[in-house]
């Protein structure tokens, strides 16, 4: 979304950028905290992020190119470097990313899963934050419901607060998955079955060109991602590169029974924070708009 908020100068703050920013900003120090934590190296940790991202733009770049407007870039390929204007495809920077990144764990002779791991829930969270400045692409309701957002005259689905708050329970699944995970790189398996399937949903509810039957490129991308995590999942040790983690369940102490409530509180807290700046761009959903104690924010 290239809605400006201030400008400075030459430069131009919208939203989009700004969420773009942010995501990227929390993403980093997500993944040096989580690989702290597991005890790994912090120079690696920064080499693995930065082969992570360049490789994650470059790719992502290429998927948007070639399965969404392929026609359009090759006819204005000076285009094609314009990341200003937003097109980015998740699952071709992520394919791309994984690669290179096992191509250079294996050179040096790391083991990449625990790096892998560390970048799962920084990755939910990153997404989560960049769905900020995403514009409305959604569907128009076949009915009023109270959560649709008006535009053009009629209610459409509110496709980027699904996003937001389907990628928030991924992240809090995978965050108490991360002491009762049997295997470095569970966690990762884990995030591609939950992001896959979140994709699918949040598709289904968007204005998306259809490339097979009904179905998105990203949803067929997404349907392939899931089953071959569910593959190296199921299969174990024969499909597995790193088979000997299977062996042993990870000792992690579980959480203390009184934070539970307060994590549930900050979680939501946390939601209701990335959702306010989403509806307050793209205008928010009519049931909101009735609700007197809530018009002064929305006003805001």
């Amino acid at each position: 979304m290239n809605t400006v908020i201030f400008p400075w100068g030459p430069f131009t703050f919208s939203v989009l950028s700004l969420s773009f920013s942010a995501a990227i900003l929390v993403g980093l120090i997500a993944v040096i905290i989580a690989g702290r934590r597991e005890r790994l190296s912090f120079q690696r940790i920064i080499d693995f992020i930065l082969i992570s991202m360049v490789c994650g733009v470059v790719g992502g770049r290429l998927g948007h190119v070639l399965l969404v407007n392929r026609d359009y870039y090759f006819q204005n390929p000076e285009q094609i470097i314009r990341l200003q204007d937003g097109g980015v495809s998740f699952w071709g920077g992520f394919l791309l990313a994984l690669a290179v990144a096992i191509f250079w764990a294996r050179r040096r002779g790391y083991s990449l899963e625990p790096y892998l791991d560390a970048a799962a829930p920084a990755l939910v969270l990153g997404l989560s934050l960049g769905k900020i400045g995403y514009s409305l692409q959604g569907k128009a309701m076949s009915g009023a419901y109270p959560w649709g957002v008006l535009q053009d005259g009629q209610l459409v689905h509110p496709d980027g607060a699904y996003a937001i708050v389907l990628l928030m329970l991924l992240y809090f699944y995978l965050n108490r998955c991360y002491r009762r995970v049997h295997y470095k790189g569970e966690l990762m398996l884990f995030f591609i079955v939950g992001y896959g399937l979140i994709n699918l949903v949040v598709d289904h509810f968007r204005v998306l060109p259809a490339v097979w039957w009904q179905a998105t490129a990203g949803q067929l991308v997404s349907l392939v991602m899931i089953l071959l995590a569910l593959v190296y999942m199921i299969g174990g040790s024969k499909v597995y590169p790193s088979s000997h983690y299977f062996a042993r369940k990870i000792d992690r102490s579980p959480p203390s029974r009184l934070k539970s409530p307060l994590r549930v509180l900050w979680g939501l807290l946390f939601i209701a924070v990335q959702l306010y700046p989403y509806f307050m761009v793209n205008g928010f959903p009519v049931g909101l708009t009735n609700l007197v104690p809530l018009r002064f924010l929305i006003r805001l």
